[in-house]
């Protein structure tokens, strides 16, 4: 099974962060989807508008913006979201969207089956642009909830549900860390013998300030910190089984020059790989998903934003493949590349989604199994 946030991760991946005046919407968005009762496709992208939280829906026919606005009238402006969903022991579909204020508090949106609520999460305060949040299934079969960030002070911070009450926890920092800010992508997945495990891939500044990617990992009974060495500036992981039953763990990074690179362990080995650049340009977000196509093989997609493009390579399985000009739409001004994918059972194909921050507010490169379009979602007018 893949177990993938949405982050972006929940990617979370970490990009440019300062919006041009020309966008509606600011930061990176978070992407979710699922089927209903009815096998209706639903597919969910929250972002900020204007300090506010709104998301864009698609129910299976048409796209609809929805207005969440902030806990209470007199709020700070809300960053980061995180965005993820479940199905709950009653048979209800949650969504729980997390969301940072400027001062750091962390707040929660959620979904509970029947209506939307604010929750304030209370604990430390978070960096901004930090988060990462992923759901985790406990031996006992309980559905947890996970969302870290990092402290001020450069601290692995979890606020986790157990089940029964929200509680956080300071999971601290890697040894030898500078005490910086620690940018996060996490992921979740069974190991060969059976153990739920927990990955939190970092950039941390580590000795000499360089910023290095380090993991903190939880083996289903406690947390250890492992540094993978690298220059590092973003980081998105992804995790799948090959048809060999071989575990495959990558963690995409921008590395020295701009360029992408993905450290792979398989099989228990770690190693890097450069993915080389298709265009000299610098590097302005990364992001990754894994799928499997129509005859059960598995792939990986690595979407990479070069200016103001956003370019992609394939594992096929095998070998990647050339790197991929995704073009762009009518208003070519882009920014935060989201992707996100799922099976379409309506027409037994493999759908990817491709978010972008654009001029208009957001648009959506999709591939429908065989081509892939632009279009244009609009932004928020309410």
């Amino acid at each position: 099974m893949i177990t993938r946030v949405l982050r972006m991760a929940s990617f979370v991946v970490v990009a440019c962060l300062v919006m041009a005046p020309a966008f509606a919407l600011s930061g990176r968005g978070s992407a979710i989807t699922y089927q209903d009762e009815q096998d209706d496709r639903h597919l969910w992208f929250f972002t900020i508008s204007h300090g506010d939280l709104v998301a864009n829906h698609f129910d299976g026919t048409k796209w609809t913006w929805v207005p969440h606005g902030r806990p209470s009238r007199d709020s700070e402006q809300l960053w980061d979201p995180q965005a993820l969903t479940y199905v709950d022991n009653a048979g209800k579909q949650r969504i729980y969207v997390f969301v940072t204020t400027n001062s750091g508090r962390l707040k929660l949106r959620y979904f509970n089956g029947f209506q939307w609520q604010w929750v304030d999460q209370g604990g430390p305060d978070l960096s901004l642009h930090t988060t990462s949040a992923i759901t985790y299934v406990d031996p006992e079969g309980n559905r947890r909830i996970y969302l870290f960030g990092s402290s001020p002070g450069g601290h692995l911070l979890t606020n986790y549900w157990n089940g029964v009450q929200w509680l956080w926890a300071d999971n601290g920092s890697p040894p030898g860390s500078t005490g910086h800010s620690i940018l996060t992508d996490a992921i979740t997945y069974l190991d060969p013998q059976g153990t739920r495990r927990i990955d939190v891939f970092c950039k941390c500044e580590v000795g000499d300030s360089q910023s290095q990617l380090v993991v903190n990992s939880w083996n289903g009974s406690s947390w250890s910190w492992f540094n993978h060495g690298g220059d590092i500036n973003a980081v998105a992981a992804v995790t799948f089984s090959e048809a060999s039953g071989d575990r495959r763990i990558h963690a995409f990074v921008e590395g020295p020059g701009a360029t992408p690179q993905v450290h792979s362990r398989i099989d228990g080995s770690w190693y890097w790989i450069n993915l080389g650049k298709p265009v000299s340009q610098p590097m302005r977000g990364i992001d990754a998903i894994s799928y499997l196509d129509t005859a059960a093989n598995r792939h990986m997609r690595v979407f990479v934003q070069f200016k103001e493009r956003v370019w992609s390579r394939e594992w096929s399985g095998s070998g990647w493949l050339n790197w991929m000009n995704h073009g762009l739409p009518s208003e070519p001004d882009t920014s935060h590349p989201v992707p996100i994918t799922y099976w379409d059972s309506r027409v037994n194909t493999q759908r990817i989604h491709l978010f972008v921050n654009c001029s208009t507010g957001l648009c959506d490169h999709v591939f429908n199994g065989s081509t892939w379009q632009w279009q244009d979602l609009g932004s928020p007018e309410f």
